[in-house]
Formats: C-alpha cells, structure tokens, sequence
C-alpha cells in the first residue's frame, strides 16, 4: 500500500519544472554564513548540516528554496507533504523511489502523459475501486505484475 501512496510524488515529480545546470559551470553552493538571511529561514531545518552537505545537493536545495519563495500557501503544504512523506521513508523505499523517478524522466513526452492521464482515471475512480485495486495489486506476484506492465505496454 505504501508503494501506491508513492506514486503521486512521482507523477508531481514529473510534472514539476526540472532544472538542469551547465557541466562546465560548477554548482553554486556556498557555506552557511554565506547564505542570505532569506535563504538561511527557508533552509534553517538543514543549519546543522549544511556545510557537510555535497555541493551539488546544496545548488539543488538551493533552487528549491528559491522555489519555495515564490509559492502559495497550499504549495507549500502540499511540498511540506511530500517532504514529510520523504523522511518517514526507509532508505530502501528512498532507493526505490529514486529509481522510479531515474526511470520516469527516461520516459518520452508522450509515455509521461500517458502515465499521467492513468493515474487521473485512476484518481477519478471510486475509493471503494482504487482500494479494490491496490489490494489486487498487493496480492500480485512480482511475475504478476511484470506480465502485467507488459500487457499495457510499460515496463518497470
């Protein structure tokens, strides 16, 4: 079940904006004191750890902060979710979903907005149905399941 409740972070996750930086360019990512007093009350959670962090996990953290700035409240709540839904995760649920998420940026255009119109039907069904289904689901061998995605053409 906790696998099903997984999958809305993943389709959010594709639907947010994803950012890249130049190779050649390094990573903007300064020490805490460098950090503005703005940057320092979104980010303030991490003060402990900032330093120690990699820079490329701080650049990132940095940009979402950024982000952070911009949104309203039920943004806010709604990442607050996600973020909370995050750290109560094992680190093999980490892994996994970081898998998923490697594997869904891989997907085309087309096959992200296939993916997202599934899970809006499947959003639209009645609560009754999609239990009925994550317990079919649950049920299901691993062999189930790729049989399964492979049956609607998907993989993974």
């Amino acid at each position: 079940m906790r696998t099903l409740l997984i999958l809305p972070c993943l389709v959010l996750c594709l639907a947010w904006p994803v950012t890249s930086m130049a190779e050649d360019a390094p990573p903007e990512a300064p020490a805490w004191s460098e950090l503005s007093r703005d940057q320092q009350s979104v980010l303030e959670p991490l003060s402990e750890e900032w330093n120690d962090l990699p820079e490329k996990r701080r650049a990132h953290l940095l940009r979402m902060a950024e982000r952070w700035k911009g949104m309203d409240a039920d943004e806010r709540a709604a990442l607050n979710h996600r973020l909370e839904r995050w750290q109560s995760m094992s680190p093999e649920e980490r892994e996994r979903m970081k898998s998923r998420a490697q594997h869904l940026r891989s997907l085309s255009p087309e096959e992200r907005q296939e993916l997202r119109q599934r899970w809006e039907r499947y959003r639209d069904l009645p609560d009754e149905k999609q239990e009925r289904l994550r317990e079919r689901w649950q049920e299901m061998t691993p062999e189930e399941r790729e049989a399964w995605r492979e049956r609607r053409g998907r993989h993974h």
